[in-house]
C-alpha cells in the first residue's frame, strides 16, 4: 500500500475563498497519481508512482506564464531531421529518479487536466517519495538530492 501525505491541501473553493486548508490522507488512487496547482494557477503539477506507467516514478510540472529563457533544446528534443519536436519547450519540468531534473521536450498534458485542488503557499505535499512545496515564488519538487524549481521568473535544477 502507498500512502500520501498532503498538508495543507486546498480545493479550487477553499483557495478562492481564502479559507483554512483542508487536511488530507489518504492512500494512493488505483491509476497512482495525485495532481495539483499553484494557488495562482500558473503551474499545475502532478506526481506519477511506479505503478503509473512503465517508466519509474516522476514528476511533471507544466508552467503557463514565463519570463526566463530556457537553455537550447538538446538533442533528445530533437527529430532525426535536425528539427524540433512539436511543443513549447521550456514550459515543463520533469524528475525521475532515473534522470533526474531536466525540462521536457514540449508542453501540454498537465496543464490541460482541469486542476481542481490548489497546494497553498508553504504547503508541502508527499507522494511516490517524492516532495513538493508551493511559494509565492514558485513550486520546488525533489527527491532525495534531486531537485527543481520553477517560478515565473527563474528555473533551477539540481
Amino acid at each position: 500500500m502507498k500512502v500520501r501525505t498532503i498538508t495543507p491541501f486546498l480545493t479550487a473553493a477553499a483557495c478562492a475563498a481564502s479559507v483554512t486548508a483542508v487536511v488530507t490522507t489518504g492512500t494512493a488512487q488505483a491509476a497512482d497519481d495525485i495532481r495539483f496547482g499553484s494557488p495562482s494557477g500558473n503551474i499545475a503539477c502532478g506526481i506519477f508512482g511506479e505503478n503509473y506507467s512503465d517508466e519509474p516514478a516522476f514528476i511533471r510540472c507544466e508552467i503557463s506564464e514565463y519570463t526566463y529563457t530556457p537553455p537550447p533544446r538538446p538533442a533528445r528534443c530533437l527529430a532525426p531531421d535536425g528539427t524540433p519536436y512539436p511543443g513549447s519547450y521550456g514550459t515543463v519540468v520533469y524528475l525521475s529518479t532515473a534522470e533526474g531534473a531536466r525540462f521536457g521536450c514540449g508542453g501540454g498534458g498537465t496543464l490541460g487536466k482541469a486542476t481542481t485542488s490548489f497546494l497553498a503557499y508553504g504547503a508541502t505535499i508527499t507522494y511516490a517519495g517524492f516532495t513538493c512545496t508551493s511559494a509565492r515564488d514558485g513550486i520546488r519538487c525533489g527527491i532525495g538530492s534531486e531537485y527543481f524549481r520553477i517560478s515565473r521568473a527563474t528555473y533551477e535544477f539540481s
